[in-house]
């Protein structure tokens, strides 16, 4: 999406230091470039990305379903404005709105205008929406509002020039909209009537997230110089204030008052890596993941969260499990990074049990199919390695993955095979 294409510019004033995170693998059973994740609830989340892929998951992330969603075309963004009615969308349409958690999807016909690029959008509830259509270019974005479900949608706004990337609205009244051309449009009246406020830069706005009508930043990124800036307002947004410069700032999320993520983007693709404050936005610092090109997030609190990459990566962070230095560890087994990583034509995969155990471990390729049963039986405590060979698979260069099972407990592993 060309309005999340920026560089990262790597020298990064960072006043913390972080350490390796608890992320793991997910099965996501697709080999799509998913670009977007949100959670209802602990066990309730959807993933949207290319092709029209939506895939829904009803157990924390452990198992993911296809859901049909009527096009083929990218979706960059799903929306809930109820535990049922949600709505989903990308740059080249169409807008889509489910009523059953995702179980299926329906397409919003714009009836009374000619649609061309589908920038961002706000879903107040079932009945209420803006959003902002561009031109071909991404420029001359205009903001149209519906007030009968997307039956007829009315063009509120028409500015000079600009593409807009995501509205975020903190009440019903207040919202605001990051633009190009490094301008905020704002809103008090629920979406009727909008003003600009320029920041006086000429970055690529994108990355949005307000507290309140008053509290709240902005991000954005540009290609010459590369880099990007984010920006914190605490006056409605006459005044702005820059508190972190070198990251092209490409999506902003809270999940409480203190603790806020960034998708920072690091290639011209907008994919990128995270960056975390635990103050409320004063300091920010790289939160490690196994992935550098991520392409989305989601956070339900500070020890549970998700992000999406590209080739279907789908990863779970979580408190309660762990990776320390790239290995996965648990009070009764740890599980080693294979090596080599990359491989050809085999790989050691290595794993220590703390007390007697079932193990089972298994190789899959990124759809999620079954490849290999490496081990199924009965372990006593020790330190166990295991070679895995594709001499007679047959198998394609790309990503696998390899899932650890012990009692309860299951771990899984990306590595990469190549010809």
């Amino acid at each position: 999406m060309k309005h999340l294409r920026y560089l990262l510019l790597l020298v990064i004033v960072i006043t913390q230091s972080t350490h390796a995170q608890n992320w793991v693998f997910q099965l996501s059973n697709t080999d799509k470039n998913l670009w977007s994740v949100t959670f209802l609830d602990a066990n309730t989340g959807l993933v949207a990305g290319e092709g029209g892929t939506i895939l829904k998951t009803t157990d924390g992330g452990s198992t993911w379903q296809q859901k049909n969603s009527n096009t083929g075309n990218a979706l960059g963004g799903i929306q809930f404005v109820t535990p049922n009615i949600g709505y989903a969308g990308g740059m080249d349409g169409p807008l889509l709105k489910t009523t059953d958690t995702g179980e299926s999807w329906n397409i919003i016909n714009f009836s009374n205008i000619t649609q061309q690029k589908l920038g961002g959008g706000w879903f107040f509830n079932e009945n209420n929406s803006v959003i902002a259509l561009g031109n071909t270019n991404y420029d001359n974005s205009k903001i149209l509002k519906t007030t009968n479900g997307g039956a007829s949608w009315d063009t509120v706004y028409t500015p000079n020039g600009g593409w807009i990337s995501y509205f975020y609205f903190p009440d019903s009244d207040t919202g605001y909209c990051t633009v190009s051309g490094g301008k905020v449009y704002k809103t008090i009246d629920g979406g009727s009537n909008w003003v600009t406020l320029d920041l006086g830069s000429d970055l690529w706005m994108s990355g949005i997230y307000f507290f309140d009508g008053n509290s709240g930043f902005v991000g954005g990124g540009s290609y010459e110089p590369m880099g990007g800036t984010l920006y914190k307002t605490i006056n409605g947004g006459s005044d702005w204030q820059e508190v972190l410069n070198g990251f092209a700032i490409a999506k902003i999320f809270f999940c409480d008052s203190d603790n806020g993520y960034a998708l920072a983007a690091n290639d011209t693709t907008g994919s990128g890596i995270i960056i975390k404050t635990s103050n409320g936005g004063l300091d920010w610092s790289v939160f490690e993941t196994p992935e550098d090109s991520l392409n989305g997030f989601h956070f339900i609190n500070p020890n549970l969260g998700y992000a999406v990459s590209n080739k279907g990566i789908i990863l779970k962070y979580s408190t309660g499990t762990g990776i320390i230095n790239t290995n996965i560890m648990n009070s009764c087994f740890t599980l080693y990074q294979n090596y080599p990583n990359p491989f050809n034509p085999s790989t050691s995969i290595t794993y220590q049990l703390e007390s007697y155990s079932h193990v089972i471990l298994k190789i899959y390729d990124i759809l999620g199919h079954e490849i290999a049963v490496l081990v199924d039986e009965d372990k006593a405590p020790g330190s166990y390695s295991v070679e895995f060979s594709i001499t007679k698979k047959h198998l394609s260069s790309g990503i696998y993955f390899y899932r650890l099972e012990v009692g309860n407990f299951s771990f899984v592993k990306k590595m990469i095979f190549l010809l």
